[in-house]
């Protein structure tokens, strides 16, 4: 196996990648990669104002407790509001919870920390959150006739 199978995408990693929600309808999310340096910037400015706690809540996000911190929970979603999710395509208010029922929604980061923070919509936050944290989603393209033997 060659260390090009662990090559990021430049763009995608700068740019996001689309992701369909509803490929029939045409509905797609734009999400970037987990830990970008925006997101990773936002997270610690967020969490400066917290004084002491500040160490002691990114040493829970570098041991994989933040669910069990309210505080950073709700950093981590403003911080993703912002740096990851950042853009979506026809996507619809089917239930009429952020506005007028059936009209397409407009992203905006505020917009879409109110999903995130949004009780019946913490699927969506994980789904995002997934995306971003997979890696291979981010992986250069193979290049045809290319099967990284050499």
């Amino acid at each position: 196996m060659g260390l090009s199978n662990f090559k990021a995408d430049k763009d995608k990693v700068e740019q996001g990648i689309r992701v369909p929600i509803d490929e029939e309808t045409g509905c797609y999310v734009r999400i970037k990669r987990a830990n970008n340096d925006a997101y990773n910037g936002e997270l610690i400015r967020l969490m400066r104002g917290h004084g002491r706690r500040h160490q002691q809540i990114m040493a829970q996000l570098r041991g994989g407790n933040e669910k069990n911190d309210s505080t950073l929970q709700a950093a981590m979603k403003t911080a993703a509001s912002k740096h990851i999710l950042v853009g979506w395509e026809k996507l619809i208010d089917d239930a009429g919870d952020f506005g007028d029922q059936g009209k397409e929604l407009s992203y905006t980061a505020k917009l879409a920390l109110e999903l995130f923070d949004h009780p019946s919509y913490a699927d969506f936050y994980e789904f995002v959150m997934a995306v971003a944290n997979d890696a291979d989603m981010f992986r250069e393209e193979e290049v045809a006739g290319d099967s990284g033997n050499s």
